[in-house]
């Protein structure tokens, strides 16, 4: 889950520099913070899932909205790890030192998407959504007029958060589908590595399963110092 919303987010911050001016610096987002939040703030899983894994696309929402955003390079902040991410996941969550950091940085909105329309007009207006379905695409793409297509095997191997970044209509109506597992599907248009294109079909059918969507929008960086409004001497 956690990969899922910091890819989203990062590519937002991405698009508020290049495609509205926001003079904001870039900073990873360190994504066992915004696990441990999801699954222990009150707001969110409130430890309802004891020892065990995973969490949800709607408690990553809210958490990153209410609580905000850890940048990997914040100070104290430790080096990624699994262990780090589920002592973190554990009841009371992150350290309280670690949620003053993120308190100044958080997406103020995350809305729930259901439809195909809906997820394309968020991506054709610079909002990344986040993607949680039960997953049952092969880690091998069908290449279609050269788009990498995900093929769906019709079996479910479990819950899954991705990142969906950008929408073609052209050679067909598809949404980019950004993974965070290490799968080589192949690139034609200069995409990002680890991804392939999801059919608007495709995408329709697991929006009427269990799934979740969020458009990312307006997240509140680090601002440089035209943000700041700073004088000159």
């Amino acid at each position: 889950m956690s990969f899922g919303v910091a890819q989203a987010g990062k590519y937002l911050a991405c698009f508020q520099r290049a495609i509205l001016g926001r003079q904001e610096e870039y900073h990873e987002w360190f994504p066992p913070y915004i696990y441990g939040i999801s699954r222990c703030a009150p707001e969110c899983g409130n430890g309802r899932l004891g020892g065990g894994d995973g969490s949800l696309g709607s408690w990553g929402a809210i958490a990153v909205q209410k609580y905000g955003v850890l940048f990997s390079d914040d100070q104290g902040v430790p080096a990624y790890s699994g262990s780090i991410a589920r002592q973190w996941g554990r009841s009371p969550g992150p350290p309280a030192d670690m949620k003053a950091l993120a308190r100044d940085n958080p997406v103020k909105s995350a809305a729930r998407v259901t439809t195909v329309d809906e997820v394309r007009d968020a991506l054709m207006n610079y909002c990344p959504c986040t993607f949680a379905c039960a997953w049952s695409y092969s880690n091998e793409a069908k290449v279609e007029k050269d788009r990498a297509a995900l093929v769906d095997t019709g079996r479910v191997v479990g819950g899954h958060q991705v990142c969906l970044l950008d929408w073609r209509d052209d050679p067909f109506p598809a949404a980019y589908l950004l993974n965070s597992w290490p799968i080589e599907y192949k690139q034609f248009w200069g995409e990002p590595p680890g991804g392939a294109w999801l059919r608007a079909e495709d995408l329709q059918r697991k929006l009427r399963g269990e799934t979740e969507v969020y458009a990312l929008s307006m997240f509140d960086g680090f601002r440089g110092a035209r943000e700041w409004n700073l004088i000159g001497g």
